[in-house]
């Protein structure tokens, strides 16, 4: 039995107390710490280990912390770093972890924070160490099955699928094809739990002909879906021709699979768990067994590993309090759409808001009803996007909206839009008596290529807007002049 991982944490500190507070949180059986109290000695520590996290003070002897986020940024992307400073503003600190922390504590700290911060940071860690092991198993069991004809061409085509956790229906989609061409004259559908949790609701479906031949029964707790996710195994049931299939006589009420004899279910699983099920139904009773054995072979395998993949991007990717993609995932998009944008000669625009006194709101209700505020802002802030447009958490209570061929007018009425549908939240705070609190957002709207020649110009030119939208009294949207 292989051991459990053991995380390695570079902690950067000169001063000896704190090093020993952190000896103290972190236990050697469970953790290995590498300490360093320098720049220079960070930087060995990042070209010789690999590591999960790293801890960074920023004022050091020989430099700064921004200098060893930097390097580790460049050389170890899958670790992520947490500032620990007493240097400077929140908006200051902010701006660093702008740079690549993934938060940061302003000392004096207390150590529930940071252990929660740290378990956060370790987990995405290891969660993209995962994503990497399973892209590394795609691509060498695709070198493996290279030889086998339909079900090889499936499995490179399910190994070779884009990982864009935005684009996971059309990545579904692509992968109930893949299987289709092996199974052949059949209906495949895919049912799936958005983003790892809550109940299975259908992502995708193939050849049923219309989604009435997918009737709601199936995905009852006793139906064919549920019960494949609940049992974690290859199911597979039969019935007379047009007639209902019962799972069996104790459990499950029968349910019709319209021109279907035969249903066959492949649940994918993902940290001991049902993520989603694939279910694949027949015209014949006849086509079943061989239908079981290819669900059973590597076709099945890649299909799970491929949706696994897609479940795990979306967890990397998404900011787990808001739903909405997080930093990291922004600025990857970003250079992508701005490549795009030149490339085409077509507008790209970009809105950041900051709630308004969100700290004070903090501070009278308690941080829950912040949480609270910060989900329900979520959900308006990417209710009403397109396809192509990208909503973000861009860190604390900021958020972004990046928006392919738009332009900065086009921007600030949508934005004008967000801002009075943010003012208009009721949120009922229990320590006001259950009365309403409303929020109120200010928002920078920039535009390429009328304020900006680069997505970091890009960037600046909104955080810019953003602040003196702030600073002229706040509820308010400002767009960026020419030129950023």
């Amino acid at each position: 039995m292989a051991a459990a991982h053991r995380p390695t944490i570079l902690i950067v500190e000169d001063n000896a107390s704190l090093l020993g507070l952190y000896d103290h949180v972190f236990e050697p059986e469970t953790t290995r710490l590498i300490h360093a109290r320098g720049v220079e000695e960070s930087l060995r520590a990042i070209r010789s280990e690999r590591l999960d996290l790293a801890i960074v003070d920023y004022w050091l002897p020989d430099g700064n912390g921004a200098e060893v986020l930097r390097a580790l940024k460049e050389a170890q992307p899958h670790a992520h770093a947490i500032l620990a400073t007493a240097w400077g503003s929140d908006r200051d600190a902010s701006e660093v972890v702008k740079q690549g922390a993934f938060a940061y504590l302003k000392k004096p700290f207390d150590l529930v924070t940071l252990r929660i911060l740290a378990q956060r940071a370790l987990l995405l860690a290891r969660l993209g160490g995962e994503n990497e092991v399973l892209r590394g198993s795609l691509r060498r069991f695709a070198e493996e099955v290279s030889a086998w004809g339909k079900e090889a061409e499936a499995v490179r085509r399910l190994a070779t699928l884009p990982a864009g956790p935005e684009d996971a229906g059309a990545h579904c989609a692509h992968a109930l094809s893949a299987v289709l061409e092996v199974l052949g004259g059949v209906g495949l559908a895919y049912y799936s739990s958005p983003h790892g949790g809550g109940e299975l609701a259908l992502c995708h479906a193939l050849g049923f002909g219309g989604e009435e031949a997918l009737p709601a029964a199936i995905l009852a707790d006793q139906g064919l879906v549920g019960r494949a996710a609940e049992e974690g195994r290859l199911l597979s049931f039969s019935g007379a021709a047009g007639g209902p299939v019962a799972l069996d006589k104790e459990k499950g009420a029968p349910f019709p699979l319209v021109g279907y004899t035969a249903a066959a279910a492949l649940p994918v699983e993902l940290g001991g768990r049902s993520v989603g099920v694939l279910v694949a139904a027949f015209p014949d009773a006849g086509s079943l067994a061989r239908a079981e054995e290819t669900l059973g072979s590597s076709v099945g395998r890649f299909f799970s590993l491929a949706m696994q993949n897609i479940h795990l991007m979306e967890a990397a990717a998404v900011d787990g309090l808001t739903g909405l993609y997080n930093r990291r995932y922004l600025d990857l998009r970003l250079e992508q759409e701005f490549s795009r944008a030149e490339r085409h000669g077509r507008e790209l625009t970009l809105c950041l808001a900051d709630l308004d006194q969100f700290k004070s709101l903090n501070d009278a209700h308690g941080h829950q009803f912040g949480d609270k505020v910060l989900r329900g802002v979520a959900d308006c802030w990417r209710s009403g996007l397109r396809k192509s447009d990208l909503a973000a958490r861009y860190g604390g209570e900021e958020l972004a909206l990046l928006l392919p061929e738009t332009s900065l007018a086009g921007g600030r009425l949508a934005s004008e839009k967000i801002r009075g549908a943010i003012s208009a939240l009721p949120f009922a705070a229990s320590r006001a008596g259950g009365a309403a609190v409303r929020v109120t957002a200010s928002i920078g709207v920039a535009s390429y290529p009328g304020q900006a020649a680069g997505p970091e110009e890009l960037l600046r030119a909104a955080d810019q807007a953003l602040y003196e939208a702030k600073n002229t009294g706040g509820d308010r949207v400002v767009c960026a002049p020419r030129g950023g």
